[in-house]
């Protein structure tokens, strides 16, 4: 192999590698992305949603949600220790969030890795799936 037929193949397999990279990145970013808006939609938004703004949030989409509250923003991407959505849901915050019966600590950690990652939205995993009806 010549040196122009050398640089070619290493071009091409770098291109494979980044490639790859670049889905796992992708991969890992929006990975709690489904146990974050499962979560999200079980324990919250029966008192955050756009017609019960308990404290003025409203927790069912990412632009409310990034909106905050009347206290102020609750979700910094990125930050999770600044949220103060994840700050509520800690065992010692008071009030903490949700007010009957506290998340377990697995999924404040699902949800502090998510808000970390860049807190991505997926609205369609929020929709309600029509369910089976058994005869």
């Amino acid at each position: 192999m010549n040196i122009v037929g050398s640089v070619v193949f290493s071009l091409e397999a770098m291109a494979r590698v980044v490639s790859i990279l670049l889905c796992v990145l992708t991969c890992a970013v929006h990975a709690g992305t489904p146990e974050a808006m499962s979560l999200l939609k079980a324990n919250c938004f029966s008192c955050h949603n756009p017609n019960k703004k308990k404290g003025g949030l409203d927790l069912t989409t990412r632009t409310a949600t990034l909106r905050g509250s009347e206290e102020g923003k609750v979700l910094l991407p990125g930050k999770a220790s600044a949220s103060r959505l994840i700050q509520v849901l800690q065992s010692a915050a008071d009030p903490h969030m949700p007010p009957k019966g506290q998340l377990s600590p697995s999924a404040i950690g699902a949800l502090e890795k998510w808000v970390n990652a860049g807190a991505k939205w997926n609205a369609s995993l929020l929709k309600d799936r029509a369910r089976p009806t058994h005869d």
